[in-house]
């Protein structure tokens, strides 16, 4: 299982909802028993009552366009979403400190400098939706044209 050997860089993950930390914690429980299963990890999330948020992630990716996360992806395709998918997120997160603290100097000191730099934060931000693989090669292990950037 992929994600098993990711379990240091889920665990490390920062989420902003309480449901989302709870989803990860199951996950890094379910990768104690080295035979676990799709449906063992299903079960368990249903058991802690988050099948609402299993259903709605399980339909985001049946509905995606992206052939990605569909089965029959080749794992070292998958594996290339999960990293920038993990760095994107970093990044995310950064971005929502770095607002947050950006907020706060203003405040402090109303000065241009600092509007401009809460701005380029904001663009930044508004900029993170959409964003996909732009890996050289992505998606030829899966039988897909490689991109060639």
């Amino acid at each position: 299982m992929l994600f098993r050997s990711y379990a240091e860089e889920l665990a490390s993950l920062e989420f902003s909802g309480r449901d989302m930390e709870r989803l990860r914690d199951v996950l890094l429980g379910c990768l104690s028993d080295p035979e676990v299963e799709a449906v063992t990890i299903r079960r368990a999330v249903d058991r802690v009552g988050l099948t609402g948020l299993r259903e709605r992630i399980e339909s985001l990716a049946g509905l995606s366009k992206q052939w990605c996360v569909k089965e029959g992806a080749a794992e070292r395709d998958v594996e290339e979403v999960l990293r920038q998918a993990l760095a994107l997120h970093r990044r995310e997160r950064a971005l929502h400190k770095e607002l947050k603290s950006a907020e706060i100097l203003l405040a402090e000191d109303a000065s241009d400098e600092n509007l401009v730099r809460l701005r380029e934060i904001k663009a930044e931000l508004a900029a993170f939706e959409g964003r996909e693989a732009t890996i050289e090669g992505f998606g030829g292990a899966s039988g897909l044209p490689e991109r060639n950037n």
